[in-house]
């Protein structure tokens, strides 16, 4: 008995392992696998180099390797030879090329023979001014050598030992930049190379430069009060017209003895009024020329009435 029961249960068991092992295999993933595909991205690269030819002792040019410096001396009526040259190396990307010529030399007496065909003038600040080249520097497996900027420097005849003395040490510096062309437009790309070569550049410096209006254009708006200073002064001619225009009314009383005893009155009612006025010194010319109108009126009518009356006694006494 007891062994056929091992018996069975030896066989439940391995019923169990089979039924187990095909349920495990009915629940596996589907899968499948392809290759690789990779993507590798970098930056594009622009490299440029600033160069001019060598230069003898008194400024002519003569052969060897290009240098980034050179020695001259101050000679009136020379001209000397400097050719800064920007060259776009092999390999770079499509872009734009700038340069800043800072120069530190008096524009009265030495010039510069700028290639305005080759460069463009974008701004200037201080002693410096940036130029762009006039066409995009394509990508190109070799160097590419542009224009350059400018190839001489003249000194003026007029150039003096005083001028000499004064001038000093001065340098003339040329610096060069690139910068890509893809999603940039020239303004874009001028005001980031005028960024590069003005950084530390008191801008404030340069706007002072700009001419403001002179202090003596205002005074001339404040003038207009002399105009009226000379206004207030017309009121003094309308006075003596104003009394010339009494000087009938005393003739016509010296015709006449009785119509003067009888305007002597109105005469010194009128002084009166006279004096009344000129003790008011900013006086309006029109009320003054309008009492004098009333006197005036006044004095005639009494004097015609002075007349009535002489004229009537003299019926009576008749």
């Amino acid at each position: 008995m007891i062994k056929s029961k091992r018996l069975k249960l030896i066989c439940v068991a391995i019923m169990l392992v089979v039924v187990f092992s095909s349920v495990s295999s009915s629940l596996a993933w589907l899968s499948a696998t392809s290759d690789s595909v990779v993507n590798y991205f970098s930056g594009g690269a622009i490299a440029i180099t600033l160069d001019e030819a060598p230069v003898d002792a008194n400024g002519q040019e003569i052969s060897g390797d290009r240098v980034q410096e050179n020695h001259y001396k101050y000679v009136a009526g020379a001209v000397l030879d400097k050719d800064p040259t920007v060259t776009v190396l092999a390999n770079s990307e499509e872009c734009y090329v700038y340069v800043c010529v800072d120069n530190e030399l008096p524009s009265d007496l030495f010039s510069l023979d700028i290639d305005t065909s080759a460069w463009t003038y974008v701004s200037s600040a201080v002693n410096m001014t940036i130029y762009r080249y006039s066409t995009v520097v394509a990508s190109s497996a070799s160097d590419q050598e542009l224009t350059p900027v400018f190839t001489h420097v003249t000194i003026s005849s007029s150039l003096t030992a005083e001028n000499i003395a004064e001038l000093g040490d001065k340098i003339l510096t040329v610096t060069s930049f690139a910068i890509q062309t893809a999603s940039l437009d020239t303004d874009t790309a001028d005001s980031l190379a005028a960024l590069y070569f003005y950084d530390g550049v008191d801008i404030s410096a340069i706007e002072a430069e700009t001419p403001e209006p002179t202090a003596t254009e205002e005074p001339e708006e404040t003038e207009e009060p002399e105009t009226t200073t000379e206004a207030t002064s017309t009121p003094v001619e309308s006075d003596a017209e104003a009394e010339a225009t009494t000087a009938p009314d005393e003739s016509s009383a010296d015709d006449d003895e009785e119509a003067e005893a009888t305007a002597v009155p109105v005469d010194g009612d009128t002084d009166g009024d006279t004096d009344d006025t000129s003790e008011n010194t900013e006086g309006d010319t029109s009320t003054d020329t309008g009492t004098d109108a009333g006197e005036d009126s006044s004095g005639t009518e009494d004097t015609s009435n002075a007349e009535t009356e002489t004229n009537d006694d003299e019926d009576s006494a008749a």
